[in-house]
């Protein structure tokens, strides 16, 4: 019977520390669950704040690099290249261009694909233009000159204005002057907004 009862005793002890010793794990575990589980968080805070700091660090935008930019469209309005023009727009350019072509002016409201239209057709003109040096014209000359650059307080827009000329001699046959917003983007600096004014000589 002794037997039996220090066996009970035993078996109940075991069990106890059995009960305890589970109940122990337990509490430990949801200890660690209590400290890891907000330091993980944290860290995806802390990991997501990061990568919006990083991504708004690479659209920021300045002053080089709008010139830069403009040195790209001076060298593309040189070649007549208005495929390359027109990818330095933004996929959700919106803009203005009045137009005016010897008498005649046209109020043009551009997406992008409007916009490339407009691109195309006049550096088309631009091109026959140039042309016209193989008939013992003297060739044409292109300028471009930025008259202001604002950089937006974000750092993310720079409004900038400019004029680009197309030049015989010192008779002008072309020039556009505008105010247009540059934004960086994954891909490069895009135009995003525009207005602009095209004065157009016809030239025989």
């Amino acid at each position: 019977m002794a037997a039996l009862i220090s066996f009970g005793s035993c078996r109940i002890v075991f069990e106890w520390r059995s009960s305890l010793l589970t109940d122990t794990k337990k509490n430990l575990v949801k200890k660690v669950v209590l400290i890891v589980l907000p330091i993980l968080l944290l860290g995806t805070v802390m990991l997501a704040m990061l990568n919006q700091w990083h991504s708004r660090k690479n659209r920021q935008i300045d002053e080089a690099a709008v010139r830069a930019h403009y040195q790209e469209t001076w060298d593309l309005q040189k070649r007549f290249d208005a495929v390359g023009l027109c990818a330095q727009l933004a996929e959700d350019f919106e803009g203005t261009d009045d137009r005016y072509i010897g008498h005649e002016h046209v109020a043009l409201t551009l997406n992008k694909s409007t916009a490339c239209a407009a691109l195309t057709e006049l550096m088309a003109e631009w091109k026959r233009i140039d042309d016209d040096a193989d008939a013992g014209l003297p060739p044409p000359t292109v300028e471009f000159e930025i008259r202001d650059i604002t950089i937006s307080s974000s750092g993310s827009v720079a409004t900038v204005e400019h004029i680009s000329t197309l030049k015989r001699g010192d008779t002008a046959l072309s020039w556009t002057q505008g105010t247009e917003q540059l934004a960086q983007q994954e891909d490069g600096i895009r135009s995003v907004r525009a207005k602009t004014m095209t004065v157009l000589r016809t030239v025989e």
